[in-house]
């Protein structure tokens, strides 16, 4: 595939980017070209580079190195690695809002059967988690600006029992 040093752009599928070989650039004629485009895939310092290829590819330097990116394009595989990426933080965020759904589920179903005048504490404690749960969740959602500190209290109740000395 590199022998074809006439600048056609060369497909490498295993980095799925586009080469244009440069029939004087030393790393375009050099055997480890792929290794070398994999480790600035990856965003690997020059300096690695250099280290690594110092007695394979003799005189090799930092002006070379950025020569080359310059037959490599590889930003189309930097912004799919970004939405990548944005994919996993996005689904972290769903899980987040899975569990504080879950911790509210739970307090709820807790606040119901528990009696405040016998265990005032625990329903305090209960409460605070829900209403802090909620509050969290309005926040990563967007529209807590909708809700106030005050609603949520009013909504779950705490309004109705007096601060338990500890």
């Amino acid at each position: 595939m590199l022998d074809n040093l006439d600048g056609d752009k060369v497909k490498l599928d295993e980095l799925d980017v586009q080469f244009i070989p440069n029939p004087r650039c030393k790393i375009c004629r050099s055997p480890y070209v792929h290794e070398i485009n994999q480790m600035l895939i990856e965003g690997r310092p020059y300096s690695e580079i250099i280290a690594k290829f110092k007695d394979k590819i003799p005189g090799l330097n930092k002006q070379n190195i950025s020569n080359h990116k310059k037959h490599f394009n590889f930003v189309r595989k930097g912004i799919e690695k970004y939405y990548e990426q944005l994919e996993q933080g996005a689904e972290k965020v769903v899980d987040s809002i899975k569990a504080l759904d879950e911790i509210i589920e739970r307090s709820l179903r807790f606040i119901r059967v528990i009696d405040p005048t016998q265990k005032p504490r625990a329903w305090e404690v209960t409460t605070r988690s829900l209403i802090g749960a909620a509050k969290l969740k309005h926040q990563i959602v967007g529209d807590y600006d909708e809700i106030s500190e005050e609603d949520l209290k009013e909504i779950f109740g705490q309004n109705d029992i007096e601060e338990v000395e500890e």
